[in-house]
This record gives structure tokens, sequence and C-alpha cells, in this order.
């Protein structure tokens, strides 16, 4: 398993008060001060801002700001009126190339497909752009331009490109990264794939002493031959794409000289010292493939320049574990200064209803024909009574993806208006921002398979999906007498979902907490992001929250239990609270037309059922009345 700390560990800070206090404290933030900051503070509260306003007072720096939201580049570059966007050699945006002009072109496609470099796509397709330095098409034209504003925003696969780096300089002054640390890569030898890939290239060039070097594994004498094995591998490439031999590229792309290098030096650290649930033990299986966390690539620039990391979702326990691995896997050049900013804002004047909160309404309740019509039944008498109540431009839903594109709940003719947003495509977008009822339905959880399939990739051990509990299993596993706990999966009163069952006693009890840290990161931390959609620390919403309910939210706004009996009182409550009659177009028509034939505003509201409040006597006119049709929450 990965180890080896560095002797120093992060500086945490946590900013109190007001939404606007926390605002104002982000943007006095020196994000030059330390080598890594973290913004992990609530959703909502500024981070963005002061990205911005450090863009503003600092005119004169190189900056990059990596990120998979388009739509915060657009808003960004909008409000700071410069800045240069790289986007991806294919990248279209509502079918138009924003990337290579030519990407529409069927060869081009089909080169880029087959896995081939843009460099290569423009040398086979005879497009001299990428040569021609004085007018080089958009595409090559975007690596220059950075010079001229020191601004970029790029997707976050560059950060394993060429592009950011001139040697072992890194090109910009500070970089921003808005993105989760949850990625992995994987470094693999497939030896069968490799001796494939070799007999394509033969037919382009002798390859016989890579071929000899693959099959008695010289890892070393690969790395020594490095150079000239990638200008091989590069020319048959080129052939192979002259030729159309669209087969041929797509095996010998596959081989990647670094990858095979980088397998073998993980194995030489870890191929004899195979781990079961952190104990080194005897066992017949040996790594076919390791994995190397996203995050190496921050602590890599991180010894160069300030990196910024905004992530209200942060895992401090998965970050620590993946910069103690590549202390021991690279090493440091030295410690690194880290501070993590936090937030600690309430807004009393939200709420959050938990509905029927014996169940998570997990996925299969909505697609297994034995729960589906019970829970819809359930559900849809539930979104009714909120759009009765609020109109349902005011509500917003999010859900699996799997009911929003089959129209299973949100898209029903009875629920058009709603605004629908799924699971798993939340981050970046505020477009439930301003509406005053949010819907969470359903957990957003992660198979046991999975978590078991993340902590071997994450921490390098084999970890059996069959030594953890998962949800089901622990609602079955629990005493029913100790009542809340059946809520589960998700930590409740000290105690962990996703818990190991083997002994404690002879394993590290840093692997007994993995399948816990897994499940929050991929499926908790979803749950906290949707939650937060509607920004209910800024504005005050209402939530109803068919779903677990993470730890941190008890924290942030009251938390009102309802179970399902009793969701008639509480339906009836908010009515009375905030229902406005209404009436539909059609009622409108009526009522004009019996003022244009003189109908008194008193006989008009007992024909129409318009509760007048004490005021019958005051109202004069259609725009009295309108007040009373109107709804209003």
């Amino acid at each position: 398993m990965r180890g080896y700390k560095p002797t120093k560990w992060p500086k945490e800070v946590t900013l109190e008060g007001r939404p606007h206090d926390v605002q104002r404290q982000n943007s006095e933030i020196d994000f030059m001060a330390a080598d890594i900051t973290v913004m992990a503070q609530q959703p909502g509260l500024g981070k963005t801002h002061a990205v911005i306003k450090f863009c503003e007072e600092n005119p004169t720096k190189r900056i990059l700001y990596l990120t998979n939201r388009h739509r915060l580049i657009k808003e960004i570059t909008r409000k700071l009126n410069r800045g240069i966007h790289w986007y991806g050699f294919g990248y279209l945006e509502d079918g138009i190339p924003k990337g290579c002009p030519k990407f529409l072109d069927s060869t081009v496609q089909r080169l880029y497909n087959s896995g081939l470099s843009p460099l290569m796509i423009c040398g086979v397709t005879k497009c001299d752009k990428a040569a021609d330095k004085t007018a080089p098409c958009l595409y090559f034209k975007q690596f220059q331009q950075f010079q001229e504003t020191g601004l970029v925003f790029a997707p976050v696969e560059y950060i394993n490109t060429e592009h950011l780096w001139e040697g072992d300089d890194f090109r910009f002054d500070i970089c921003f990264l808005d993105e989760s640390i949850l990625k992995t890569e994987e470094i693999s030898f497939d030896m069968e794939e490799t001796l494939k890939a070799l007999e394509s290239m033969e037919r382009f060039a002798d390859v016989q002493y890579i071929k000899t070097l693959i099959e008695t594994k010289n890892y070393k004498g690969l790395s020594d031959k490095r150079s000239m094995i990638v200008g091989v591998v590069l020319g048959c490439l080129t052939k192979a794409a002259y030729a159309k031999d669209y087969d041929a590229i797509d095996s010998i792309r596959k081989f990647n000289v670094d990858k095979i290098i980088e397998f073998g030096r993980y194995d030489s650290l870890y191929g004899d010292k195979s781990y079961q649930h952190g104990v080194a033990r005897p066992i017949i299986k040996r790594y076919e493939k390791y994995y190397k966390p996203f995050s190496y690539k921050i602590f890599e620039i991180a010894q160069k320049v300030p990196v910024v990391m905004l992530d209200a979702s942060f895992e401090k326990g998965l970050f620590l574990g993946h910069l103690t691995s590549f202390n021991f896997e690279y090493g440091l050049e030295r410690d690194l200064e880290i501070v993590i900013y936090r937030s600690k804002v309430e807004n009393p004047n939200s709420v959050i209803f938990r509905m029927n909160p014996k169940s998570a309404h997990p996925k299969v309740n909505f697609t297994d024909p034995r729960y589906k019509d019970s829970t819809l039944e359930g559900v849809n008498s539930d979104l009714k009574n909120i759009i009765s109540i609020f109109g349902p431009e005011n509500v917003g839903v999010i859900t699996y993806k799997e009911l929003t594109y089959d129209n299973v709940v949100t898209n029903r003719e009875e629920f058009s208006g709603i605004e629908a947003m799924h699971y798993g495509n939340l981050l970046g977008s505020n477009s439930l921002e301003g509406r005053k009822v949010l819907v969470i339905l359903g957990s957003y959880d992660i198979p046991r398979k999975q978590v078991a399939d993340e902590i071997n990739k994450h921490y390098l051990t084999f970890f059996d999906e069959d030594n953890i509990t998962d949800a089901k299993e622990l609602k079955e596993l629990c005493d029913p007498s100790s009542g809340e706990y059946v809520e589960g999966p998700w930590q409740k009163d000290n105690e962990d979902g996703y818990r190991g069952l083997w002994e404690k006693d002879g394993s590290d009890p840093e692997i007994f907490s993995l399948p816990w840290l897994m499940a929050k990161a991929y499926g908790l931390n979803e749950v906290y992001q949707a939650l937060h959609r509607s920004r209910f620390l800024i504005n005050d919403v209402i939530i109803f929250a068919y779903c677990h309910l993470p730890d941190a939210v008890f924290n942030e706004a009251p938390i009102i239990k309802v179970y399902r009996d009793g969701t008639e009182n509480l339906f009836g409550e908010l009515r009375d609270k905030h229902y406005k009659p209404r009436t539909d177009m059609n009622k409108v028509v009526a009522i004009v037309k019996d003022l244009d034939e003189g109908l008194s505003p008193t006989n008009i509201c007992r024909n129409y059922r318009i509760r007048e409040d004490g005021a019958r006597g005051n109202m004069r006119g259609m725009k009295e009345i309108l007040k009373f049709c109107r709804r209003d929450p």
C-alpha cells in the first residue's frame, strides 16, 4: 500500500459570519502566499468572485484556470472582458467547431477518432496551418495568444499536455483548478496488446529490438532508448495515416512506451509487496495495472508555482493520502505549504424537510417493477401538492438521470414548468438559483463494487467487495430498536456506512475507514452539491429531500423530518402559509368580459370563488381583482 508522509501537514482556516462576510474574506485571501490553497468553502460563498477579483488586480501575471465548466469560463471572461479560451481539437459548440476549423471533415474526424495527434492529422491532411507561425489556424493560434493577455482558461485535460510547460518550467505564474481530485489515470502493460501493436508497426519499420525489450520486460533498456522508440512509433503512425490504414493506427497508438516504463517503475515498488486489506500477505494475485491519482499533477505544478483548488466537496483524507503516496513514489523536492479554507455559514430562514426518512428512495425504487408503482404514486402525489402550493415556475427538481430522460417523474404533463437537473451534471450550474422550492428525489449512491474498485485505484490494495457492508445490508443488519440508524448508509450517530466486515485486529486502521471515505467522496458529496443548487445559504429556500442527508447540512439549515403519515398535515400547513388562489387564462378572459358587462367586483368574486379576505368593498377594477387571482407564494 502507498505510504511515507511528508513532514508538513496543511494549515486549516475557517471563515465565519454571514454570507457577505465570508465572500469578503474570500476576496482578501492571498493566493500567492501558499504552494497550494484549497478553497473548500460551502457553495455560493464567493469562490469564483474571489478568482475574478484576483485576475482584475493582477493584470501582469500569467494566470491559468483549468475547468470543465464552459459556462463558468464564459461568465468570467464576460466580466473580465479579457482572457483566452483554449478549446480541445475536436470540441464542438452547437455543432460548430471551436478547436480545429476543419473538424467536421470526415477524414479529420476519422483520424482523430483513431487517436492520431493534432499535429499528425495536419500533416496527413496536408494542412499547413500548424507549421505557419505567421497565420496559424485558430486551434494552434490559441496557444500563442496567451502571451497577449496572460490569462488562459482551458479544459482540465490540458493539465496532461505539453502546452503548460517549457521544458521543466511552468509557463504560468499561478494555476487555478476548478475540479475534484477523484480521477485516476490507469498505468497498465498488456503484453498481448503491445505485441499486436508491434506487429502492425513491423509493416512500416524494423522494430525487432523493441520487441526483444518488451518480451524480456527490460524496463531500463526501454527507458534508455525511449527517444528512439518514440520516434519510431511516430513514424509508423504517420505512414499508417498516409496509407489510411485506420486499423493499424488504432493498434499502434496503444503502444505507449512512457506508460510501459512507468508500469515497470510501479512494479518495482509494489510488484513483490502485494497487499490485501492493508496487510502484507502472500497472495496469488499480482498487480495487472496501477493507477496514478489526478492530484499528482497538482503536486508537480505546486513545486513550481502556486496552485489554487476550488472544491466545495474537498475530501481532506483522500487528498492527504495522495500527497503521502506522491512523496513515496516520486519524492517532493520540498515540503509544500498548504492552506485549506473552509466556511461556517448557516441560514435559519431556509428549511429542509426530510421526507419519509426511513427510505432513501434509491434508484431501484423507480426502476424495479416490485417497487416502481408504489414509489411513483407517493412521489407524484407529493409533487402535485408542491406544484399546487408554490407553482411550477418556483420549483426545481434534482433526481436520477434516468428519471429526467425517460419522463418517469419530472416531465409528465402535470409537472410542466418544473426545471429538472440530474445527478452527475450539477457542478457549475446555477440554473436553479432563485427557485423558492427544491425537490431532491433519490439518494445518489454508488454500488459496493465501485467502492472496492475506487479503494484499489487510490490506495493500490486488493480490496474485496465481499468484505464491505453496503447500504442495504447495513439496514438489514441493524437492530430495529436502535431507531434512527436504519436511515443509513451515511454517517449517523458516529456510525459509518459501507463498513468493512473483517476484524480490526491485525488490520491497518486507515484501511478500515476507506469504504466510508469512498462512498462519501463519490456518492454523498453529490447529494451535498444537489442540496446547494438553489443556494439556500444566501437565499431563503424550502427543500423537500427524498434522500439521505450529509452531516454537513445539519449545521447549515433547520432539518424537519416528515414521515409518510405526516405529509398531509405538512402540505396543509404550507398551503395555508404560501397558497394564494389563482385563475387560469380562461377565467381571466371571462372576468374581463364580466367587467365589460358591468358586473360588480363583489359578484365576480362570488361567481369565481375568489377569496376577498375582507377587501370586497374596496376592490375596484381588473387590477385589484387580479391581485386575488394571481399566485404569489
